[in-house]
């Protein structure tokens, strides 16, 4: 899943990420500035359940891992999932707001991850020789890492266009009274 602006897309991915996106801010209309910040908003709550799936599936193989180094039973294994799965995710390290509702771009995102987890050496690890196994981690790793990598991209535009509405704030031009006239 990598991620990169490509110049006549009209993906909002490569909307959020070009720089013509937060060009002027301070000369946008705030409507504008309100809506492009939703927007930037949106891709980084797309982003983050992509991450969620994919740091599920490091637990479950990292739960592999360790069990084969402990020896364990793959009973145990099923009772590690069940604990992986039912943990809730930690708390936002970004803000205290709450988490986001479901993904705007849910349907693209679950394909992109159903094609992951369909691969039946992601699937089945159990089945998986102890180096196919690393090699597959390595790979769920690298795909979270380039997710990370947009994501802090795009967190960085939301984190710009949040400064300029402060700014506003401050300044009464982005009070009640204005989106009441």
């Amino acid at each position: 899943m990598t991620e990169t602006a490509q110049p006549e897309s009209r993906r909002r991915i490569d909307r959020v990420l070009d720089p013509e996106f937060v060009a002027n801010l301070s000369a946008m209309p705030i409507a504008e500035l309100r809506a492009r910040r939703m927007e930037a908003d949106a891709e980084e709550n797309d982003l983050s359940y992509v991450r969620r799936v994919l740091h599920g599936r490091l637990d479950m193989l990292d739960a592999e891992i360790s069990r084969r180094a402990s020896r364990r039973d793959s009973a145990d294994v099923v009772a590690e999932v069940v604990r992986i799965l039912s943990t809730p995710p930690p708390a936002l390290g970004r803000s205290p707001k709450a988490m986001p509702g479901q993904p705007s771009r849910l349907t693209e995102h679950r394909r992109a991850v159903e094609r992951l987890i369909a691969d039946p050496a992601v699937s089945y690890v159990t089945a998986l020789r102890d180096e196919s196994l690393q090699e597959v981690r390595a790979q769920v790793a690298h795909h979270e890492r380039e997710v990370s990598d947009v994501r802090r991209k795009v967190q960085a535009v939301v984190d710009l266009m949040s400064a300029e509405l402060t700014v506003r704030h401050r300044n009464g031009e982005a009070g009640v009274n204005n989106l009441l006239a």
